[in-house]
């Protein structure tokens, strides 16, 4: 007598389930790992689109990326930049830079009969991009800038205006620092509209305002600026653009994104990095135990390997040709009737060795291409995982459902069933090799 099978068939009857405390624990546990999943991916959309919209927010009001002068100094009043209209044409031609723009930056201390607030004045030209501006434009109109007079129309944020009790059309004084014996020097300017941006850095400091102000107060010509800002054209790379930038700008020029320049807005917590790390390891898990759970006929795992490493080989490591070769020779002693077993120490490492490949795939075509390409296994494994536990079945019991199984057990034989799975994942390997991806759809 069998004492092993003897015991394993008595642990597993239907009776023991069914009044088996572990029954209920086990629903439980898949039910709470479900939620648990949901609000996992709930929690990563959200965190993801709302650092897309804050990202977007900060490139909006600043650019994404700005040229000063390359020096040590810190503060934001930065020492001028003088480029000519070579420097600004170079800029143009750069395909993805969608608009330059030049700004001045300067503190200031705004005063009202009752309140006063240290403040950012950044001036702007006619030229200036006024886009994401006007989107969070909340009362008033935008400030009208020439270039052949001062003008005295601001732009304010509502946290500023609500600070100090101003509205529109309202007039404030303005105190900046002047370049000779430290003497205040006074401007009254108009409040003309209100903005609000949702972001604090700048809804708490910055006031717009005629750049032609702040160049006669800093003692500068009409062709120096705090800085240039560069918009970039979405479809481009910013860290492309950026690196032509540096190439057309003079060498005593600083270009930073807007990244680098407000770190305190771009680092965002990264919790969801370790949700993403946990799906990958549930993800490789599910490989490795799909492929366990595929080998259960002659031939079938080591066919459908054998072209998946090829495969791999030629998209994305070539070191990993001689496995397929072994996994090859391994085959012909596997093929129906087998004389040599994978068993679980060879499927698993098999399916170990893929997880690896998925993972280290130089981009996101390569990554499908492999999922795809070992669809057959992967698919057949998932849906019928998926239908066991939609039928109330205990997934974790052994059983005879996969698809390879029920065309066993419809008359195929091991070959038949083995050649059409291995077929299968052929035609996908060839079809994405000299086709590509648009074939596989």
């Amino acid at each position: 007598m069998n004492f092993e099978k003897f015991v394993a068939k008595r642990l597993h009857t239907e009776s023991n389930l069914q009044h088996s405390i572990s029954k209920p624990i086990l629903k439980m546990a898949v039910a709470a790992v479900s939620l648990s999943i949901t609000v996992m991916i709930l929690a990563i959309a959200t965190g993801k689109g709302l650092q897309e919209k804050i990202s977007a927010k900060v490139t909006g009001f600043t650019s994404d990326i700005q040229v000063t002068v390359l020096d040590l100094n810190q503060s934001l009043e930065l020492s001028p930049i003088s480029p000519d209209s070579t420097v600004i044409m170079s800029l143009y031609e750069i395909e993805g830079v969608e608009h330059v723009q030049t700004q001045i930056s300067k503190n200031a201390l705004i005063k009202t009969d009752t309140e006063f607030e240290g403040i950012v004045v950044k001036g702007v030209d006619n030229n200036f991009d006024w886009g994401f501006i006007n989107t969070h434009l909340t009362q008033g109109q935008l400030p009208k800038y020439n270039s052949y007079e001062k003008s005295n129309e601001i732009l304010i944020s509502k946290k500023l205006s609500q600070t100090l009790g101003l509205k529109i059309n309202e007039q404030a004084l303005f105190y900046f620092q002047g370049k000779q014996n430290n003497q205040p020097l006074i401007r009254k300017f108009t409040i003309k509209g209100i903005y609000e941006t949702g972001i604090e850095i700048f809804d708490d400091l910055y006031i717009f305002a005629d750049l032609k102000h702040l160049q006669k107060i800093n003692r500068w010509s009409e062709n120096q600026f705090s800085s240039i800002e560069i918009k970039v054209n979405k479809d481009y790379n910013i860290n492309a653009i950026q690196s032509l930038v540096e190439i057309v700008t003079p060498f005593d020029t600083k270009v930073s994104s807007s990244k680098s320049l407000y770190p305190q807005i771009f680092d965002f917590p990264n919790y969801y990095l370790l949700i993403i790390y946990l799906f990958l390891i549930i993800g490789g898990t599910a490989i490795i135990n799909f492929t366990n759970f595929m080998d259960g006929i002659d031939g079938l795992v080591g066919g459908c390997f054998t072209v998946i490493f090829i495969s791999a080989a030629l998209v994305n490591d070539i070191s990993i040709l001689p496995l397929s070769g072994a996994v090859f020779g391994f085959l012909i002693l596997n093929w129906y009737p087998s004389k040599v077993f994978m068993g679980d120490a060879g499927s698993t490492f098999l399916g170990a060795v893929l997880t690896g490949l998925v993972y280290n795939c130089s981009d996101f075509l390569s990554f499908i291409s492999l999922i795809l390409i070992s669809s057959p296994l992967l698919i057949d494994a998932t849906v019928c995982l998926i239908r066991r536990y939609l039928d109330n079945q205990n997934i974790f019991r052994p059983h005879k459902l996969h698809l390879y199984q029920r065309l066993s057990q419809a008359g195929l034989s091991h070959s038949r069933v083995s050649s059409i799975y291995i077929m299968t994942t052929l035609i996908l390997f060839i079809s994405n090799q000299f086709y590509g991806l648009n074939a596989l759809f």
